[in-house]
């Protein structure tokens, strides 16, 4: 198969996943002793380990399931009042834009969506969102948008928040293991990305970081014994669960050692992506998302009317067709009326992947 879509749930290395299964075999060997003496300080370990790999103080961040959970985790945890006004872009993940509205309706609150255009041809959005910030409760904005895989300039978009007093909460859902992340430094007030897509540790890993006068406020989805302790106990002891994927993140940086590190793996990653654009839009004369500063290891590009209808059931019924008869997994997205085609580039792919996408496209377009 041609597997072109990374970006969704990532690919667990074989040798992380019989570290997953080893730690599953020790927890069921002895659970007293695996989840009394041995998770907490395990835990710790990894969250550490996380910590130094997007730059960050281990005090400063927890382990969560996913970024659904950390969005929720802090919306949960904000007082939003009737009238307040919790501010996103139109690119924003469904499930995050749901749980904006989950907390705007109990609330009385309001969501507003500054359209992000797609394609992106210059900054005039950001002059849209400076003025949707003023007087806002919350911010929250992508770091890596997920349907059209352009990355954001979080750093300038950060500093309007500032510049109008709105905490800003970045979902970084793609970024870690796709871009290089410093996130201490980038002066959001929250921050919460996945590892189990570009880092490829287990599914359900992810963190949350937090600035520190904000940690003490901060309640995970589910409150269980550590309530009113350390944010970090707080956020690492949920009951009895299967931890097994986080506490397999050191051996996913080990596999990432042993190959080069992720750094080598993001500079092939992104020129494959680049040269995998470069053959479709000369194939196809589609036109991309955005331009080649605003993509990485992922980009999306606008599919012709004549080889899909621009509904939802037109992008499942290209998605089936291309997996059922060219056994080629890639997402298509419907967004604002348009359908974008998003391909992703890691270390399984090669060139000739995306030219099998590209003879499916042509075919599919002639028939």
């Amino acid at each position: 198969m041609h597997f072109l879509n990374h970006g969704s749930f990532g690919a667990t290395p074989l040798v992380v996943q019989e570290e997953q299964s080893r730690i599953r075999a020790q927890m069921e060997a002895q659970p007293i002793r695996f989840f009394v003496r041995h998770l907490p300080g395990a835990l710790s370990h990894s969250a550490a380990l996380v910590a130094e790999l997007v730059g960050a103080r281990p005090e400063d961040l927890v382990l969560v399931d996913n970024a659904t959970a950390g969005v929720n985790a802090v919306l949960r945890s904000i007082q939003v009042g009737e009238g307040d006004r919790l501010v996103t872009l139109s690119h924003v993940y469904p499930a995050v834009r749901n749980s904006m509205r989950a907390i705007a309706a109990r609330s009385g609150a309001s969501v507003v969506e500054v359209r992000l255009p797609c394609p992106v041809l210059d900054d005039a959005w950001l002059e849209e969102l400076d003025q949707a910030l003023v007087g806002a409760r919350v911010a929250v904005l992508d770091h890596v948008t997920s349907a059209t895989g352009l990355v954001l300039p979080i750093q300038a978009m950060i500093a309007l928040c500032r510049k109008h007093g709105v905490p800003v909460l970045v979902d970084g859902a793609h970024a870690p293991g796709l871009l290089p992340l410093q996130v201490q430094a980038l002066g959001a007030d929250w921050y919460t990305g996945n590892l189990h897509k570009w880092v490829c540790a287990p599914k359900g890993t992810a963190f949350l970081w937090a600035a520190p006068p904000l940690q003490g406020s901060l309640q995970p989805p589910v409150v269980g014994h550590a309530y009113g302790q350390d944010w970090r106990q707080t956020f690492h002891t949920l009951g009895t669960r299967d931890y097994s994927n986080w506490l397999s993140v050191p051996a996913v940086l080990d596999f990432w050692r042993s190959i080069g590190g992720l750094e080598r793996a993001r500079e092939h990653n992104d020129d494959l992506a680049s040269q995998a654009m470069s053959l479709l839009q000369d194939g196809l004369g589609v036109q991309a998302a955005g331009p080649q500063q605003m993509r990485a290891a992922m980009a999306a590009f606008l599919l012709p009317q004549s080889i899909a209808s621009a509904t939802p059931q037109g992008s499942l019924e290209l998605n089936d067709l291309l997996w059922e008869k060219y056994r080629i997994e890639v997402p298509i997205t419907p967004h604002e009326g348009r359908l974008w085609l998003r391909i992703s580039a890691q270390l399984y792919n090669e060139l000739d992947d995306y030219r099998a996408l590209l003879s499916a496209l042509v075919a599919i377009q002639g028939e």
